[in-house]
Formats: structure tokens, C-alpha cells, sequence
């Protein structure tokens, strides 16, 4: 029996997304994963929320074939050592770039048996996102821009690096320059002197948490005076990226999401 027929538990909304994309079935998750429509609300529950604090003993009750968990949360590398005591197989996801998900979706896709799933959403999203790079290579000037992961305080709104962050990757491959990297105390805090001297023509922003809620408080902040003399405030230049294609991992969208942060990029 392939392992896409037996129990498979996904510890984060995106995992579960990635693993019924390899044609896998998703039995155990989070709460997030059924809001989001990754799994049935029949699914068995180990966390009320987004998966960043698993129930272990309901886990380990539930007596899965297979756990798919992510290398970039502390309590899932935890459980992993846990879980080999206990004679379960887990998978930890490391996947910061459109690379490391052909890599990742290769793997799960052989577990899965379904190659089909990998040329259609793997080799042939690659394609595309070829295509989109080369086009983005033809534009003579390249933007600066300043890329932000906001919540809805001004203690959640830090600027990201190409290497902390997957979107900040595609802004790198669209050949925009990401003023994170020469200006390092942005990811730290969003200074407004730092903001200015960097001189961004653009600043795109990704809501965490309540989306709504982050929206408005980024707007409200760029209203205040000192942020509407930002150049790329002044001139409009302030765009909200959808959480579904830039804060959690795109999956089957990649291509969608380079070909938006290009339009975004190079109107």
C-alpha cells in the first residue's frame, strides 16, 4: 500500500496543502488546515491554531504512518527525535525557495507514487517561472524596494532579507534589489530614519496574523507624519501582498506568485 493510502499526520496548514498537492491524504493536522480547506473537518486535530504547538500524546495516540513537519519550527524539530523513539517516520520540510520545494515535492511525490503530480506542478511550474525570470531580466531599471512582514503592531513590522525570507528570494530572482540587505537594522525595526535614506521607489507588504487588522495599521502608520515623506509613500508606491501566495508557502501557486511580484515590480 502506498504511503498516500495510510495515515499521514501535516503539523502546519501549508504541509497539508503540500502533501495532498503530492496526492497524499491528510488524517492528522491543525485547525488551520481545515480552515483553509487542506483538510476534511473529520481530519483528528493536534493543535487548535496554526501548528506551532502540537498535542504530542494525541499525536502519538493516533498512531500515524507518516508525519510531515517543518525544520523551521523549533517545536516540531523537537518532535522529531520524540517520534523516532516511538518508531514513527516524520519528515522535516525545509523549503525557503522554489528550489527546495522541487526538492521537497520530489521526494513526497516518490513517497506517493505520483510522478504525473510532479511534472505537472513541479517541472511544469519551473517552466513558467523560467519564462517569468527571463522576462523580468529584459527591464533595464530595477526597483528598489523595501519588503515588510507586518502584523498589527509596530513590534511585528520587520523588513526581511533575500535569505530570511521566501518572497524576498523571488524579489532577488526578478532582479528588483532589496534595500533589507544593505540596510540590516530594517529587520530589526522599521526605522523611519532608515526608510528614508534607503530611497525605496516601492514597499510591498505581507499581512501576518489578521490580515485585516495588519492592513489598517500599515495604513494608518504611512498616513503619520515623518512616513508620508517616504518617496515611495508619497508616490503610491505601497503594495499589499496576499497572504496565500507570500506569507504562507505557495505550493501549486509559485508561478502565480512570480508572475505577481513581477507585475508588482515592473508596472
Amino acid at each position: 500500500m502506498p504511503l498516500s493510502a495510510v495515515k499521514t499526520a501535516c503539523l502546519n496548514s501549508s504541509l497539508a496543502d503540500l502533501w495532498q498537492l503530492a496526492g497524499g491524504s491528510v488524517d492528522i493536522t491543525v485547525e488551520e488546515s481545515v480552515e483553509r480547506g487542506f483538510a476534511s473537518p473529520e481530519a483528528l486535530l493536534v493543535d487548535s491554531a496554526s501548528g506551532r504547538n502540537i498535542n504530542t500524546e494525541l499525536l502519538v495516540a493516533a498512531e500515524p504512518d507518516l508525519v510531515i513537519g517543518s525544520a523551521d519550527t523549533a517545536s516540531h524539530v523537537r518532535l522529531s527525535s520524540f517520534l523516532d523513539k516511538a518508531g514513527i517516520d516524520m519528515i522535516l520540510v525545509d523549503m525557503d525557495s522554489f528550489d527546495d520545494f522541487l526538492s521537497v515535492f520530489h521526494t513526497l511525490t516518490d513517497i506517493t507514487g505520483r510522478s504525473d503530480l510532479y511534472e505537472k506542478y513541479g517541472e511544469g511550474q519551473k517552466t513558467a517561472i523560467e519564462e517569468i525570470i527571463a522576462n523580468a531580466a529584459g527591464y533595464e531599471s530595477k526597483p528598489r524596494v523595501l519588503f515588510v512582514r507586518a502584523g498589527s503592531a509596530f513590534s511585528y513590522v520587520k523588513a526581511k532579507r533575500t535569505d530570511d525570507h521566501f518572497a524576498a528570494k523571488i524579489i532577488e530572482d526578478l532582479g528588483a534589489v532589496n534595500i533589507a540587505d544593505e540596510y540590516g537594522m530594517l529587520t530589526d525595526s522599521l526605522s523611519l530614519e532608515a526608510v528614508l535614506e534607503s530611497n525605496a521607489d516601492k514597499i510591498l507588504v505581507v499581512p501576518q496574523g489578521d490580515e485585516d487588522a495588519s492592513i489598517a495599521y500599515i495604513t494608518d502608520l504611512f498616513s503619520q507624519p515623518g512616513w508620508r515623506d517616504v518617496r515611495a509613500i508619497e508616490n503610491g508606491s505601497v503594495y499589499f501582498l496576499p497572504k496565500e501566495l507570500f506569507h504562507f508557502k505557495p505550493n501549486g501557486r509559485w508561478a502565480e506568485a512570480y508572475e505577481m511580484m513581477e507585475e508588482v515590480l515592473y508596472e
